[in-house]
């Protein structure tokens, strides 16, 4: 997908950069119908909104199949020390190699690099 865009929906990213908009801006944005990419997509707005609540709960975002057969991807949001989102840690990888018995160790490891990432946010925010 070089020089094309990810689709927001069906993108761990795209679900993590979402999760972070009011459901309110959410129904007068997205269409009824999101676009399938693969027989796993979620195309269903309410079932979106449903998946997007887990992920403001959760913390993290994945997608297994919704983008690309075979493709399974883990986002994390990283925070500023005021709590707004200033990037995405995401892990992309073929499931042949990254399988869901994966998923909690990497999203530990993740969560780590997130907490390294935003401890170094927050230093450079109190020295300026």
């Amino acid at each position: 997908m070089v020089g094309e865009r990810y689709p927001m929906h069906a993108s761990s990213t795209g679900k993590v950069l979402l999760a972070e908009q009011p459901v309110e801006k959410l129904r007068r944005t997205l269409p009824e119908e999101l676009e399938a990419f693969t027989p796993h997509t979620i195309t269903d707005r309410d079932a979106l909104f449903k998946e997007l609540e887990q992920v403001r709960e959760q913390g993290f975002a994945i997608i297994d199949n919704e983008l690309e057969p075979e493709l399974l991807s883990l986002s994390r949001p990283v925070r500023d020390s005021a709590g707004t989102m200033v990037a995405i840690l995401t892990l992309n990888g073929p499931r042949s190699r990254f399988g869901r018995a994966h998923i909690p160790d990497a999203l530990q490891q993740m969560q780590d690099t997130v907490d390294h990432l935003a401890d170094l946010f927050w230093r450079d925010s109190a020295s300026n």
